[in-house]
């Protein structure tokens, strides 16, 4: 009952183009990581990367995980029927932060939020964009962290760390999330 729920839930948040505010009841493990794995790649569609910041225009968009997470079979499923930025995805499981080259986003999850400091290292100045669910992570550098409020799902953006990426946040995007880490631009 809860997935046909969510399967017409996810086309009408898709319809509205809204990322802020889903609210579910009591929510299973499965159904909140499917939710996330539904964000991570909405976010793509108002954020847009510099020119260059793929090795060719045939490369995927690659989406690597940090680690185990509960996100990865539904990201594997994603990608075998969606396309993000025109561009076939290619799901990665990364062992460490040393794996990142070639990443267009990494996830973070909690396990693996102490190693944050060694992935914004080798993601600096990069086009890569970061993207956790741990409290307090776009504080710390990431661009986006996810967040509980209540049984609403939420997310922070550190704009200033997107600045530097030469990730182009949409106004929309800006507008929805929590601001952190600087002054909404212009």
């Amino acid at each position: 009952m809860r997935s046909q729920s969510m399967r017409r839930f996810i086309p009408a948040l898709a319809a509205f183009g809204l990322l802020q505010g889903v609210a579910w009841a009591q929510a299973s493990a499965p159904a909140e990581a499917e939710l996330k794995a539904e964000f991570l790649e909405r976010f793509t569609r108002f954020i847009d990367w510099p020119e260059g910041g793929f090795k060719s225009p045939e490369s995927p968009f690659a989406l690597c995980l940090l680690g185990q997470t509960p996100l990865e079979p539904y990201l594997t499923r994603m990608a075998r029927t969606r396309r993000i930025k025109d561009r076939s995805i290619q799901v990665r499981m990364l062992q460490g932060p040393g794996e990142v080259e070639g990443c267009a986003m990494v996830w973070i999850p909690p396990e693996a939020s102490d190693s944050l400091a060694q992935v914004l290292e080798r993601t600096a100045g990069k086009a890569i964009l970061t993207v956790g669910d741990t409290a307090g992570l776009a504080e710390r550098g990431a661009h986006i962290s996810m967040k509980r409020e209540g049984t609403r799902l939420t997310f922070d953006i550190n704009v200033a760390q997107a600045k530097r990426s030469g990730l182009r946040f949409s106004s929309q995007l800006l507008q929805l999330g929590h601001v952190v880490g600087g002054e909404v631009p212009p």
